[in-house]
């Protein structure tokens, strides 16, 4: 599949969103704007997007990745850092989101195939897309 889509997993950076920002910007990338099916599922299939980590003596299933969308700009409104709107149809949503649990979640991650509002100053890995 050529999608001129070419985008790099950070599984062993753990950032902020306005780290793994510039993390990407520095790799001449920004963070990935899933904003089409086709990339979105292009993502979920790479081999290392569900795999299992080792974590002080348990398996945990890593799966909150930051992407490059947020709502700082006007509540329950997630654009992509490309201007776009994120769509809020439910087939990309986890259940019962975008929450904005404790009034603080304005950066978007995709966990478990769908997309999830987090706080933006908690450390998560990320998805880089090159430019």
């Amino acid at each position: 599949m050529d999608l001129d889509f070419f985008i790099k997993l950070n599984d062993a950076y753990w950032s902020t969103y306005d780290e793994a920002t510039a993390y990407c910007l520095n790799d001449g990338a920004r963070l990935a704007i899933l904003d089409t099916t086709t990339k979105l599922n292009y993502v979920l299939a790479l081999p290392d997007y569900d795999r299992e980590f080792f974590i002080e003596w348990t398996f945990f299933t890593v799966l909150y990745y930051l992407v490059g969308a947020t709502d700082e700009a006007q509540e329950d409104y997630f654009v992509w850092t490309t201007g776009n709107i994120v769509s809020r149809d439910a087939q990309f949503w986890l259940e019962f989101q975008p929450n904005n649990a404790d009034g603080d979640q304005d950066c978007l991650t995709l966990h478990l195939s769908k997309y999830d509002d987090v706080t933006c100053t908690s450390d998560f890995q990320f998805i880089c897309e090159l430019v």
